[in-house]
């Protein structure tokens, strides 16, 4: 339905609320949708009041003290898949050479991260790109930056600072970024023979400790199977691999395994920051080892911005702990796909 009949949809979420709170629907409140409309065209009836909102602020009433208040609230946050972040924030998108929305990093040094993408340098960009004299020139410059000079609503916002305000989109940098990435190059260098072994340990293994189960088609279907699916494989993978695939790439699974169960805590310790900086550089390290080309893929490069944006996730929902564990959501990252929210 995604790729055949496209949804565009704009949700308010307020920030602050706890883990079981967070992605109820009704703390979940609809804007606008359309099939046949962009995200950017469909926010341009929402800044006239997010600019409100952000300034002087609305007069509302409050249940609990019996009176009106002034509410005033700056978008914190907005969430969506890679595709919309990238229209979001006037990025040329992950085919491009500069194929980070977040930072100007080229496809030729995947491993580093570039200069941030802020909306002072963006608008820089796209001034430079509409001055250009002819259309070859205003080609190479949206080459040169990776910045499309689209009109962009959101930039009127004094809260809204491009790749600063997106959250990190979990399941399409995880489940369906890395862990099906190295799931497929893994499974081209296991012999027919150990496939069938796999399939055999995925049938008889104990699920009594999970919701559901992974069918053993996984195997050689592995590529149709969807986002949850990955993440059942990502709990599993190091066990049926092992005895199938040789050291280094028991290695990579027992990396990449590490960095999903902290991306999937509720909450994160300070010091635990510096440990997944430290566990994702040894990540990149052991793939630039087996896998290199994969290292040009956008969504393995999102790895590097994946520490900052927990602390960036951390002024909203409160999911880094400085002493003891709090019912606040790391799990914020999830939203239904495609869809866009502003968290104010």
């Amino acid at each position: 339905m995604k790729k055949w009949n496209p949804l565009s949809v704009w949700c308010f979420m307020l920030s602050g609320l706890p883990k079981d709170e967070n992605n109820k629907l009704q703390n979940i409140s609809f804007v606008n949708a359309s099939t046949g409309v962009g995200a950017m065209e469909l926010s341009k009836p929402l800044v006239a009041g997010l600019k409100l909102l952000e300034t002087t602020g609305v007069v509302m009433y409050h249940a609990s003290l019996n009176t009106e208040v002034i509410f005033i609230s700056p978008v914190l946050l907005v969430k969506a898949d890679n595709v919309r972040q990238s229209e979001i924030v006037n990025h040329t998108g992950a085919t491009s050479m500069k194929f980070c929305q977040r930072c100007t990093v080229s496809r030729d040094d995947p491993c580093t991260i570039g200069t941030a993408r802020t909306k002072n340098n963006t608008v820089d960009f796209m001034k430079e790109i509409e001055s250009a004299s002819t259309g070859s020139l205003k080609k190479q410059l949206r080459t040169k930056y990776g910045v499309c000079e689209s009109a962009n609503p959101l930039m009127e916002l004094q809260s809204f600072d491009n790749g600063r305000t997106l959250a990190y989109e979990r399941l399409h940098n995880i489940e369906l970024g890395i862990i099906k990435i190295f799931t497929h190059l893994t499974f081209q260098v296991i012999p027919a023979s150990d496939k069938a072994e796999m399939e055999r340990k995925l049938k008889v293994f104990d699920w009594s400790a999970f919701k559901r189960t992974l069918s053993p088609n996984f195997i050689e279907k592995h590529q149709s199977f969807v986002g949850r699916d990955y993440k059942l494989w990502a709990q599993v993978a190091t066990f049926v691999l092992a005895g199938n695939v040789s050291a280094k790439y028991l290695e990579l699974w027992h990396l990449i395994s590490e960095v999903f169960i902290l991306v999937h805590r509720p909450y994160v310790q300070v010091d635990e920051i510096e440990a997944l900086k430290g566990l994702i550089n040894s990540l990149i390290t052991k793939i630039k080892d087996i896998f290199p080309t994969a290292l040009r893929k956008p969504k393995v490069h999102m790895l590097l911005h994946l520490a900052d944006d927990i602390i960036t996730m951390d002024r909203v929902t409160a999911v880094i702990q400085k002493g003891a564990p709090s019912p606040a959501a790391m799990s914020a990252y999830s939203l239904l796909d495609g869809s866009k929210g502003l968290i104010g």
